[in-house]
């Protein structure tokens, strides 16, 4: 089975939040690639409950598109 998945972290309760997206690509079943990146928010908003879960916080988004 070959396929991408997606996988986005945002910042608060807000769609347009995204802090991080992560990408692993299967190929015959198996992860092949994968692939990480901080993306800082239009609001650096950062909800404790969201940081709980993914451990994400503004200071390790400050610099990053």
């Amino acid at each position: 089975m070959n396929f991408i998945a997606i996988d986005f972290e945002t910042a608060n309760k807000k769609r347009d939040s995204a802090c991080s997206v992560g990408i692993a690509v299967v190929e015959n079943g198996q992860v092949v690639q994968r692939i990480h990146r901080l993306i800082k928010p239009k609001e650096m908003r950062f909800l404790p409950f969201n940081v709980g879960i993914h451990g994400i916080t503004a200071s390790m988004v400050q610099n990053e598109p």
